[in-house]
């Protein structure tokens, strides 16, 4: 019995966490996940429309290769 209730307890922890922080790879609504982001903070691949990413930037921010064309054309 003990055992049973342990082995519940356990499996309903793992999911909550799956359903609330997301699982490796999908992620969450909130966090995101390494392979797709977030609509909050993107992903390391594409970013998001706040903060852009590493590869195109954002509208808001820029990346950092048009910012270096700029301050050459400067």
């Amino acid at each position: 019995m003990p055992v049973f209730l342990f082995g519940s307890a356990r499996f309903r922890q793992v999911r909550f966490r799956q359903v609330r922080f997301g699982s490796a790879r999908f992620g969450s609504a909130r966090f995101g996940s390494a392979r797709f982001g977030s609509a909050r903070f993107g992903s390391a691949r594409f970013g998001s429309a706040r903060f852009g990413s590493a590869k195109f930037g954002s509208a808001k921010f820029g990346s950092a290769k048009f910012r270096q064309v700029s301050r050459a054309g400067s």
